[in-house]
């Protein structure tokens, strides 16, 4: 009987003895999720890198336009830059310019170089100018090659020296300008005009003679205060003497005839036409395009500011929009 007990004993012994080995071991083998935070180095992460894309160079077009000197006097020489806006990416340059100007005459900026007639603007290392001439009808050709990429907004392409002969206003105009890119492709670039004016004041010594190298006879537009009776429109890019003339009613005949126009084919933008049909309003009348103003067209036709605006019924600051009819003769 003691045996039988005495063995039981030992059996609830060795139980409770192995229980607590086996919890033990437990414990040994379960890991505590809140002391392995932080206790591993967690792999880097790699940031993307992210390269910057290229600028594209500026689309659109450019403009060109003469820096206007304002009135000057008689015997006075000015500078007037002709400048390009917007032309970023220019590799190569054509421009013809027309002076039809009687009262003001252009000065050779080199004498000691034939038929040079205008001062090349900031040329880049590799840049040439290809031709620099003029001829009898008062046509200045300018063409470089070799220009670079600039950020700049505006640059100077050439200058003109320009001397006051008489009082009176003139036009400069751009005849023809083509661009390109260095890859070949052409470049838009619209044309303004500029209206000179020589006040009936003098200044200064007399301009040496060898110094003038053009003197054009062409005739203004009208004498002061008197403009033929028709429509009178700027031709604008892309356009030619047929749009025209089917725009406003007359033929390509009649419109070359009335501004002596020999080929027909070869007219550029920026021209002023006098078409000889009668206007919707008054007998002569200007249609506007954009760019123009109240005093660039008064200036044009030898007339004042003031008397265009009051036979128009326009308001100080003479705001026009393109497709408006400024009325020249009542």
């Amino acid at each position: 009987m003691k045996r039988l007990l005495f063995l039981g004993l030992f059996v609830i012994l060795a139980l409770l003895v192995g229980s607590v080995m086996l919890t033990r071991c437990r414990s040994a083998t379960v890991v505590d999720p809140q002391a392995a935070v932080g206790t591993e180095t967690p792999a880097p992460t790699e940031e993307p890198i992210i390269t910057p894309e290229p600028q594209a160079s500026p689309t659109g077009p450019a403009f060109a336009a003469f820096t206007d000197p304002g009135p000057f006097a008689i015997g006075a020489v000015v500078d007037v830059p002709f400048q390009l806006i917007g032309a970023h990416d220019l590799h190569a340059i054509s421009v013809i310019v027309f002076t039809p100007i009687m009262n003001i005459r252009v000065l050779d900026a080199e004498l000691n170089t034939p038929e040079t007639q205008v001062s090349p603007g900031p040329l880049p290392p590799g840049a040439m100018v290809l031709q620099n001439t003029f001829d009898a009808s008062g046509r200045v050709t300018y063409e470089v090659a070799g220009l670079e990429y600039t950020q700049d907004p505006v640059r100077t392409l050439f200058v003109m020296q320009m001397v006051g002969m008489s009082p009176g206003m003139g036009e400069l105009m751009v005849d023809s300008i083509k661009a390109w890119r260095v890859d070949g492709s052409e470049i838009e670039i619209l044309p303004q005009p500029a209206f000179l004016e020589v006040l009936d004041q003098s200044v200064g010594d007399p301009i040496p003679q060898e110094t003038l190298v053009f003197q054009v006879t062409a005739q203004p537009v009208a004498p002061a205060g008197v403009v033929a009776q028709g429509v009178y429109y700027r031709l604008r890019a892309g356009q030619n003497l047929y749009r025209v003339a089917q725009e406003f009613g007359s033929t390509v005949e009649a419109i070359a005839q009335a501004n002596n126009i020999t080929d027909v084919h070869a007219v550029s933008a920026g021209r002023l036409l006098h078409i000889p049909v009668t206007p919707s309003v008054g007998r002569a009348a200007y249609y506007v395009g954009p760019g123009d103003t109240l005093y660039g067209i008064a200036r044009y036709f030898n007339l004042t500011v003031e008397s265009l605006a009051a036979q128009n019924g326009l308001q100080s600051p003479y705001h026009l929009r393109a497709g408006q009819w400024v009325v020249l003769t009542p």
